[in-house]
């Protein structure tokens, strides 16, 4: 769900977009993206997207799933992983978006601690969002 926009960020007005990751009790975390200003309105706070991470590179669009031409997708790359805490139960992977030029960012996202043999630091992600209700 988006919870903050923020326009004209930075000396490129660019359009910040923060989104909280919270849709399951056992990953939490969240997506900062900077792009070109986008049109007013484009993003709204309280939007819900869903996301679809895949490790990269991707060859084609997953079959089982519709990821509509419009929405954003990015490609991001590990840039460290920490020690478990919360009692060993959870670790945190931040990643780097690194796709294109235009478009910059960062994802803090938290997993259970018995995910972490999953990830590690240098692994290619690509993800696409698709927008799934609008703001109240």
């Amino acid at each position: 769900m988006i919870v903050d926009v923020s326009r004209g960020f930075g000396a490129n007005g660019q359009t910040e977009v923060r989104l909280s990751v919270n849709h399951r009790t056992e990953i939490h975390g969240e997506i900062v993206l900077r792009m070109p200003d986008a049109a007013p309105g484009a993003y709204r706070i309280g939007a819900v997207y869903a996301a679809h991470f895949k490790k990269a590179p991707l060859e084609s669009k997953p079959e089982e799933c519709f990821w509509p031409e419009g929405e954003p997708r990015i490609h991001m790359v590990i840039t460290s992983i920490s020690k478990p805490f919360d009692f060993g139960r959870v670790i945190e992977i931040q990643f780097k978006v690194n796709n294109r030029p235009e478009i910059q960012g960062e994802i803090a996202l938290r997993v259970p601690a018995d995910h972490a043999t999953r990830y590690h630091v240098g692994a290619e992600y690509a993800a696409h969002f698709k927008h799934v209700s609008h703001s109240i």
